[in-house]
């Protein structure tokens, strides 16, 4: 079975950390465990995520996600699944998915957060056929 390791970076929030876990666990099929050693960086400011394509590491960073950093009122809502749509982005890339181009797909490119908001917290039908084959690999 995969596991998935979320560690904090920072000064993240340990409890959206925590929210992001069980809904990780049921899309991957995995086991989801945060780290309790937080890791300070400071350079993550201007992306949403990044990983290794098929390696073992991805970094999400939630500075961009909040409706505050664009004036706009807070939306815990919005912001969670903006988390969870990246997470699951860059996930994929771990376990060897490219981006898609469809629109309805969590491997669609998002350059600004409004990609984010139009996409789908799922991957779509080609992609997770891609995923099932990936996880079925010893």
């Amino acid at each position: 079975m995969n596991a998935i390791y979320l560690l904090p970076l920072g000064s993240a929030d340990r409890s959206i950390i925590a929210a992001l876990g069980p809904q990780l666990e049921r899309r991957f099929r995995a086991s989801v465990a945060v780290h309790e050693k937080a890791v300070p960086i400071d350079s993550f400011t201007y992306v949403f995520g990044e990983a290794q394509l098929g390696g073992s590491v991805g970094v999400v960073s939630y500075y961009r996600l909040p409706n505050e950093r664009y004036g706009l009122p807070a939306n815990r809502t919005l912001f969670t699944e903006r988390l969870l749509k990246e997470a699951m982005h860059e996930l994929g890339h771990t376990f060897g998915l490219l981006h898609c181009r469809a629109l309805d797909c969590a491997m669609h490119i998002s350059t600004y957060v409004e990609d984010i908001d139009t996409k789908p917290a799922e991957f779509c039908r080609e992609c997770e056929q891609k995923l099932i084959l990936a996880e079925s690999k010893p």
